[in-house]
């Protein structure tokens, strides 16, 4: 289904994320928004729900990381 996904079309993996989120499929979903992240990288709303299934997941450098790029989005964004 992944290779069906256009590289540069972030809305269809970030339903698709979305969707496994809600049914708390969370490697799924992190599968589908790390996708749509690659596809948006300044995508704020994606690195959090990434930072979220991350920790759920106990992969706690990962999450560590999307925690940090948070951050640093927000104080971009803030400048804008």
């Amino acid at each position: 289904m992944l290779a069906l996904c256009p590289a540069d079309e972030p809305q269809i993996p970030k339903t698709l994320g979305v969707f496994y989120l809600q049914l708390d499929q969370l490697a799924e979903a992190e599968l589908f928004l790390q996708q749509a992240l690659a596809s948006e990288p300044e995508a704020i709303g994606l690195v959090e729900a990434l930072e979220r299934i991350l920790t759920r997941l106990g992969k706690f450098d990962e999450a560590d990381k999307m925690t940090k790029r948070y951050y640093e989005l927000g104080r971009i964004y803030r400048r804008k």
